[in-house]
């Protein structure tokens, strides 16, 4: 679907890693009293999806975007999901710092990046979780990318490794605007006070 439905890549003056939307969450109670189990999810962009995926289990779901860094940002995160266990696995080969001890599966979405924010990066995990990412999407799914595809999964995966649960959303119009952490975002709460990522 990838090769034939896409467009051309196009320049942009950001790059969008992470969302800027911090009430994402606030939408997820009134989607769950709405949406069926039957229903498809389409979404657009970046991580946030995942917590409409996870809160909504729709049967099928799409993530589209006129980038084809993000899409290639996907299969990035496709990867990092099926090699990781749990969520404090995830963490650790999402920014390549090693799993601070005493987390596990009770571990709330605080603990998670309160423990990684201490977390140092480990370059020379980073070296060896990007041979195995690309390993995996090239060989076991056997997606067509060429060098410049693995040059830019390459250039999200070092975004994250230099940055870690610092990683915002720039605009490059508004340098210096105040814009949601990657760890803001998977500890926000909806309405209700809940975390739903």
């Amino acid at each position: 679907m990838v090769a034939e439905f896409s467009e051309a890549d196009g320049n942009f003056e950001s790059d969008n890693f992470t969302s800027n939307e911090d009430g994402y969450q606030w939408v997820i109670p009134r989607l769950q009293e709405i949406a069926s189990r039957a229903d498809v999810y389409i979404g657009v962009g970046p991580e946030q999806n995942f917590s409409y995926i996870a809160a909504l289990r729709p049967k099928l779901s799409f993530i589209v975007d006129t980038r084809r860094q993000n899409m290639l940002q996907m299969l990035f995160y496709k990867a990092v999901f099926e090699m990781s266990s749990d969520r404090a696995g995830f963490v650790s080969r999402l920014f390549s710092r090693a799993r601070p001890s005493g987390l596990d599966a009770e571990s709330t979405a605080e603990d998670l990046f309160a423990a990684f924010r201490k977390a140092q990066p480990d370059a020379g995990f980073f070296q060896e979780n990007q041979r195995t990412i690309i390993d995996r999407l090239r060989n076991l799914h056997k997606f067509d990318l060429s060098e410049d595809d693995v040059g830019r999964i390459r250039y999200v995966a070092e975004s994250f490794f230099k940055n870690g649960p610092d990683l915002h959303y720039v605009n490059p119009g508004q340098p210096n605007a105040k814009q949601p952490t990657y760890s803001d975002l998977m500890t926000s709460r909806d309405a209700s006070g809940q975390n739903r990522s």
